[in-house]
């Protein structure tokens, strides 16, 4: 796979929906999005890529490459080793962005929002709301749970993640956090196919 083809990739999925960013691709989209969250130079964006690269090329399985969380995952770990062992234990998001000195309210993503069965808003949501799923995966949160709350879901775009997420673990009674190890191992690993 080459660099030129990995955002053309079908197992990688940006669940930005495509009816707000029409004229471009939603991975390359929000691969531009991470980077401007993350402030990453040139270089640093180079570098980023070829991780991605590296966990792609070494992904086992036909299960999905959720960007949102590969990408904060790839660039926590660029940016800081220990923000990203830390964001392994404490699970807190918002608090590795603020150590980092991001503003995550500055970069906001456009989303659908229902209003009823048949009608939509257009609302901006940040970044950490939609992380904030891949977290609560990494928390252990119980299948049931989780289907709770895709079935309460506001956004189509949140929606999309939950359901992706869902197909992989139907009609299990266990807890769902394999993903998000799966996710951890492979941008701890990634550097050493660089």
């Amino acid at each position: 796979m080459s660099q030129n083809s990995l955002l053309e990739d079908s197992l990688l999925f940006s669940p930005l929906e495509e009816i707000h960013y029409p004229s471009v691709n939603i991975k390359v989209e929000l691969f531009n999005i991470m980077t401007n969250i993350f402030n990453l130079t040139p270089r640093d964006i180079n570098q980023v890529f070829n991780s991605l690269l590296a966990v792609r090329l070494s992904w086992e399985g036909h299960e999905l490459i959720h960007l949102p969380y590969m990408l904060f995952l790839i660039m926590l770990k660029h940016k800081s080793d220990k923000y990203f062992n830390e964001y392994l234990v404490n699970k807190d998001i918002s608090d590795i962005f603020k150590k980092l000195g991001i503003n995550v309210e500055d970069n906001l993503i456009i989303v659908d929002q229902k209003i009823d069965h048949y009608s939509y808003n257009k609302v901006n949501i940040n970044i950490v709301s939609i992380l904030n799923i891949y977290n609560k995966l990494k928390t252990g949160q119980m299948y049931s749970n989780f289907q709770n709350e895709f079935e309460n879901c506001q956004y189509p775009m949140l929606e999309s993640i939950y359901r992706d997420i869902m197909s992989h673990i139907r009609n299990r009674h266990v807890i769902v956090n394999s993903l998000t190890n799966k996710y951890h191992e492979s941008v701890t690993y990634a550097g050493q196919f660089l």
